[in-house]
Order: structure tokens, then sequence, then C-alpha cells
């Protein structure tokens, strides 16, 4: 794969390739058609047209609404003995898949790929597969934070909390006597 492609065409490419590997063949042109669709777009030249998207932008899927029902238009238009024999949302998650960037670590493009968030939360500082972030210990998650918000290790402190969050597992005196006074209560009723 070459590193010049916009994201539709790596997306693309990543449709016609799944698809192959399942033993079906779909034009690079329909699978063009397919990942404008699926971004809100009749072809990829009005997708390109409108500006709405920077197509180099490895975060654009992560501002993306994706639209199913022009996608399902699509769908029907284009191939329907090979993709109406396919679910609508697994046609999406595949699109969906091929806009994101691959693992940093293992390369592979997967639908379990998450954007490693740096420092505070909302930048961008990489994408790893949760498969690579259960097996690597230079990745992983802060206490506090949902699962999917990944981190890198080094950002995280030794108590496994973020930059935003750092300091919250540490008790002041008074919350941590409420607590005594409480497990106390509980230990004598």
């Amino acid at each position: 794969m070459t590193t010049n492609k916009d994201l539709i065409s790596s997306a693309a490419t990543h449709v016609q390739d799944t698809l192959e590997k399942m033993g079906k063949k779909l034009a690079p042109s329909h699978a063009n058609e397919l990942t404008a669709a699926y971004m809100g777009y009749g072809s990829k030249k009005a997708l390109i047209d409108s500006r709405e998207y920077d197509l180099n932008d490895p975060e654009m899927v992560l501002s993306l609404t994706p639209d199913l029902t022009k996608l399902g238009e699509k769908v029907r238009k284009l191939r329907p003995d090979l993709l109406q024999k396919l679910p609508l949302p697994a046609i999406g998650r595949l699109i969906k898949t091929g806009l994101t960037p691959p693992c940093e670590c293992c390369g592979y493009r997967l639908g379990a790929v998450v954007p490693i968030t740096s420092g505070r939360r909302g930048n961008v500082d990489g994408w790893v597969c949760m498969h690579c972030v259960d097996r690597e210990d230079a990745y992983g998650t802060c206490r506090y934070c949902d699962d999917a918000s990944v981190y890198r290790a080094q950002t995280l402190n030794h108590a496994g909390e973020c930059p935003d969050h750092a300091g919250e597992s540490s008790m002041d005196i008074e919350e941590e006597a409420g607590w005594e006074s409480l497990a106390e209560y509980w230990q004598n009723h």
C-alpha cells in the first residue's frame, strides 16, 4: 500500500482486500463509491468537492457521522448480488476500519484500533489496537477513564491515573477518616 493514498482510497482498498479474502470481487470505483456513501456523499468526487473532510487527516474518522441510509442506497445500486448478502452495519464497520489508521504496534488495520490519548484527553498521539494494548507494556488505560481511552504507559502515573485524573486515588485526611469510620461501623454491626 502506498503512503500517498488519501483515507478514502485506503478505505476502498481495505474493503476490496477484505471482500477478496472472502472470495468476492469488487471494482475499485465501487469501493470508493461505498466509502463516499458511508460518509454521506454520492461519489468520491462529490465528497472531495464538498471539502467537509480533510481526506489526509488520520483523526477524521473521530468526527465522522456515518450515513447508513446513503450506504444502503449505494449497496442496492452497486453489485446487489454481492453486497446485499452482507449486513449493512457490517459493511459500515468494514469501511470505518478502512478509514481508521492501522495499529502502530502490529501494523494491522482492525476494528479494535483506537486513538492513543496524549497527556490531556482529546489529543491523539497515535493509534493502537486493543490486542496490542493487552499484550504490550507500552500502553495502558486510566483507572478512571473509560476503557477505550488508551495512553502510552509513561503518561500514566504509578497509581494508573492519566494527567486529568492524577491524584484521585489519594485520599485527604478527612476522606480517610470517613472511610475508617465507615469500616469500623460495619465491623461492629
